[in-house]
């Protein structure tokens, strides 16, 4: 049997409703997002079933979309006209949402949370649009790396906008 993913809401609780009887019941688990394994949940009709909760407030779209990450340090040689005109790929993405991306490491190149990056990825839109923004490394397991945009002053890209509510 799968696990049920249950998003938490605001208010730090979450329905969870059981496969067998269709029972639903408000939970709190405010307490509870640093917990990232499945947790066994017991129905007052006896079932026990694995639930995954998401705390996240924005959803991501799943994606398979080449990118390039850089130290926020070595950005100036990256942003320079010439190199710029290369196609590198230094990663994957495998998620994104307009809080952040989540992509898994193709290059050795080490990234540490809390740090800074800068990166660029082209979406598979109409336009091919480019997008690069400097972003904070919130996780990093193995060779998949979760990163949060940082704030821009002129708030996010139409086109990554338009992408996230168009697929």
């Amino acid at each position: 049997m799968g696990q049920n993913v249950v998003q938490v809401r605001a208010d730090g609780t979450a329905a969870v409703s059981c496969p067998e009887c269709v029972c639903l019941k408000n939970v709190p688990v405010g307490g509870l997002q640093n917990v990232k394994r499945p947790l066994r949940v017991k129905c007052v009709c006896g079932a026990v079933f694995p639930i995954l909760l998401e705390f996240r407030q924005q959803h991501r779209k799943s994606t398979d979309l080449d990118g390039y990450y850089v130290q926020k340090e070595l950005y100036r040689d990256f942003a320079k006209p010439e190199n710029k005109k290369q196609t590198k790929i230094n990663c994957r993405l495998k998620n994104i949402s307009r809080d952040g991306v989540g992509f898994v490491k193709l290059s050795q190149q080490q990234v540490l949370e809390g740090g800074s990056v800068w990166l660029q990825f082209t979406l598979d839109d109409q336009k091919k649009s480019t997008i690069t923004r400097e972003v904070v490394v919130k996780s990093v397991r193995d060779d998949f790396v979760g990163v949060e945009f940082l704030p821009r002053v002129c708030g996010m890209e139409p086109a990554l906008g338009f992408y996230l509510m168009g697929h």
